[in-house]
């Protein structure tokens, strides 16, 4: 699935959405949610939490854990599971 840069990714859409590097994808958001560019939102902070570009925000990681840009971090993966840029991985399709 193809969004526009500032746009988050939930859950509920197939595997390997085309995300610009630095977003990233929560399961606790509607589809497409409307974020700023360098803003994330994760089930266990407040939505539109604030965090410079490149980095990710996890349920199971430590909130603002730093990621390079194009990796994305999932509850159900290894933290920091390498993905190449536009891939998208989420808790509820199978890793990868």
């Amino acid at each position: 699935m193809r969004i526009t840069a500032g746009k988050l990714v939930s859950s509920h859409i197939g595997d390997g959405g085309n995300v610009p590097a630095g977003k990233v994808v929560s399961s606790h958001i509607d589809d497409g949610m409307n974020v700023p560019d360098g803003k994330l939102v994760s089930s266990h902070i407040d939505d539109g939490m604030n965090v410079p570009a490149g980095k990710v925000v996890s349920s199971h990681i430590g909130d603002g854990m730093n990621v390079p840009a194009g990796k994305v971090v999932s509850s159900h993966i290894d933290d920091g599971m390498n993905v190449p840029a536009g891939k998208v991985i989420s808790s509820h399709i199978d890793d990868g």
